[in-house]
C-alpha cells in the first residue's frame, strides 16, 4: 500500500510539472518495465526455483509426501516410521487428523509384535534397505514402494512395505521368535547391571533415537545355526567400537568408522550346527550405527545375519 501510495502521488505531481501527453509516454515506459519485472519474477519463481533440486528437497518434501500417504491409508493401518520423521511437523501437518502412526525400532516392529487388527506399512530410508529381503521372508505378501527425488532419480528419499494383517497373524502364529539377546549398559565397558534386556531379531541399527542417553554399551549373545559346513565371513559397520566372537574366539574387531576404521571383516571355517556367537558394541561419540553382515559359502555377497540363523541364549 505504501508503495502505491508514492506512485499515485508521483504521478499526479508529474502530471501538474510535464502535462498528460508526457505522462502518457512515461507510463507506457513505466509499463513495460513492470511487464519485463513481472515476466522475469515469473521465470525465476516458476522455472529456475522449481526446478531446481535443492529448493525442491528444502520444503520437507519427503516428509509432507509420506504424511500424505499415511493419511490417505486411513484408519485401517498402522504406519511405523523412522522416529525423526513422526517428529516432524510437516509430517503431523499432512497426517492430520489421523494418529495412525508408531515410532520404528527394530526390536519391537521386525517383526511386528502388535496385535491390533490392522494393515501395516513400514517407512524407513535406504539405510534400512537390507531388512527389506528379511521382511520379505517374514511376509511374502508385502508390497514394496518407493518415493524418489523428482530431480535425482537415483536418490532415494524413503521406502515403503505394506504387510497386510493376515500376513502379520500368520507370522504371529509361529511358536518362536529367533534373534539374539540384547543388554544394553551405561558407559562402555559392558559392566553393571543392564538398563534394557531384550531380543533383537538381528542387528542393523542405525539409531536417531539412541537407546540410552549418553555413552552406553551393548553385548548381544545366543547362537547362530550354520547348515552348511565351510568359510564364513563376518564383518561389522559401526560408527564407534565393535567385535564379534565365536565358539569364544574373537574374529572381527572393528575400531569403528568415526574413528578412522574401514568396515571390518573376518573369517572363520565353521561346522554344521550351533555355535555359540558374541557381538559387542559402544558409543562414546555420537550418531549410533551398528550392523551385523555375514557371506555364507553360498552367497556372492554380504548380507545381515538374518534372524532365522540365530537364537537367543
Amino acid at each position: 500500500l505504501f508503495a502505491l501510495v508514492f506512485v499515485e502521488r508521483f504521478f499526479a505531481y508529474a502530471r501538474e510539472q510535464y502535462g498528460k501527453q508526457v505522462m502518457l509516454n512515461v507510463t507506457i515506459a513505466a509499463a513495460a518495465v513492470f511487464t519485463l519485472i513481472a515476466w522475469e519474477n515469473h521465470d525465476i519463481y516458476f522455472r529456475q526455483w522449481a526446478k531446481n533440486p535443492g529448493a525442491w528437497a528444502e520444503f520437507s518434501t519427503d516428509e509432507y509426501a509420506m504424511g500424505k500417504y499415511v493419511h490417505s491409508l486411513g484408519d485401517d493401518w498402522v504406519a511405523v516410521v523412522r522416529p525423526d520423521w513422526v517428529e516432524s511437523y510437516t509430517f503431523r501437518f499432512a497426517t492430520y487428523p489421523y494418529d495412525n502412526f508408531r515410532h520404528f525400532n527394530l526390536s519391537e516392529w521386525v517383526p511386528i509384535r502388535e496385535k491390533e487388527k490392522k494393515n501395516y506399512v513400514y517407512i524407513l530410508d535406504s539405510s534400512y534397505l537390507p531388512i527389506l529381503s528379511i521382511l520379505k521372508n517374514m511376509y511374502p505378501e508385502g508390497k514394496y514402494g518407493e518415493f524418489r527425488h523428482k530431480y535425482i532419480p537415483g536418490n532415494l528419499l524413503f521406502f515403503t512395505y505394506e504387510v497386510p494383517y493376515e500376513a502379520v497373524k500368520r507370522y504371529q502364529d509361529k511358536p518362536s521368535l529367533n534373534g539374539l539377546t540384547g543388554r544394553y549398559y551405561r558407559g562402555i565397558d559392558w559392566s553393571g547391571n543392564p538398563v534394557i534386556t531384550r531380543i533383537d531379531p538381528f542387528i542393523l541399527f542405525n539409531w536417531t533415537i539412541d537407546p540410552v542417553m549418553g555413552k552406553y554399551s551393548v553385548k548381544w549373545t545366543g547362537r547362530i545355526k550354520i547348515d552348511r559346513p565351510g568359510k564364513y565371513y563376518f564383518s561389522t559397520d559401526s560408527n564407534d567400537y565393535s567385535d564379534v566372537a565365536i565358539d569364544g574366539k574373537t574374529v572381527v574387531i572393528n575400531p569403528g568408522r568415526e574413528k578412522g576404521g574401514p568396515k571390518s571383516k573376518g573369517e572363520v571355517t565353521l561346522s554344521r550346527g550351533m555355535h555359540d556367537l558374541q557381538v559387542r558394541y559402544y558409543e562414546s561419540i555420537h550418531y549410533s550405527r551398528m550392523q551385523f553382515w555375514w557371506q555364507p559359502p553360498y552367497a556372492e555377497s554380504q548380507e545381515v545375519v538374518p534372524s532365522e540363523v540365530l537364537f537367543p541364549k
